[in-house]
């Protein structure tokens, strides 16, 4: 039962887009044996950058958002093989971002195993820009879900459909450009026993927080959606 997580990097500059491919591509989180969970789609992933960067400057859109970054995570426990979770985060990023030079890396060095969607914020196509909103998320999660059942790989039910819903709107846990999605998954896990009956961020038990060693720093700030956030930090 993957869950959707948008990073919101704040270096949004082709530097920084250059960064953050480099990263999510590191041979070390991407490779096991012989084997490397790396895909590029409508480009090559070594010149990814350089053939995103072609797009904008062919479309007169060289500013701005100039990349989205996500990561699609399973939870600790969830016994997917590496092959399986990259082949799942492609056909995503194939329905999801078809018409964007895209690169899939799935990491494979942490306990929770997680893939990462670095996509450009123009189209090849026809150069017009991604835009997300307030539905986005759950729209992803619904296509992810979709997916991880054509390959026999468990969601949530019914039941636990708010408490999803609880999950998709802390996306912005810990956004610490490119080493912030580390923990995205591990928190989320964390948090999930501990959200209760209702849609709405604000129905945590937030006293049994001390019990995963976490701090809370309670920022409450609407953005262009009207949406709350929360941050977490760990307490070292």
């Amino acid at each position: 039962m993957p869950i959707i997580h948008f990073i919101n990097s704040k270096t949004q500059t082709a530097g920084g887009m250059k960064n953050v491919i480099a990263y999510v591509t590191r041979t070390e989180k991407t490779e096991s044996e012989d084997k490397q969970y790396v895909t590029a789609l409508n480009c090559s992933a070594p010149t990814a950058h350089d053939e995103i960067l072609a797009t904008k400057n062919a479309y007169h859109k060289n500013s701005g958002r100039m990349y989205y970054h996500l990561v699609q995570s399973f939870p600790k426990g969830d016994d997917i093989p590496p092959e399986l979770t990259h082949r799942i985060a492609v056909e995503l990023a194939e329905k999801a971002f078809g018409k964007y030079e895209c690169v899939v890396a799935t990491h494979i060095d942490r306990e929770h195993i997680h893939s990462h969607i670095v996509f450009n914020s123009v189209s090849f196509e026809d150069g017009k820009k991604y835009h997300s909103n307030g539905n986005t998320v759950q729209e992803l999660m619904d296509l992810s879900d979709e997916i991880c059942m054509k390959y026999g790989v468990a969601v949530l039910d019914r039941q636990q459909q708010k408490k999803k819903d609880v999950l998709s709107d802390i996306h912005q846990i810990l956004v610490v450009d490119n080493f912030g999605s580390i923990f995205k998954g591990m928190i989320s896990h964390l948090l999930e026993p501990l959200t209760v009956e209702g849609n709405d961020f604000l129905h945590f038990n937030l006293h049994r927080l001390v019990a995963v060693s976490l701090v809370i720093k309670w920022s409450v700030k609407c953005d262009f959606l009207h949406r709350h956030h929360l941050s977490f930090l760990f307490n070292v």
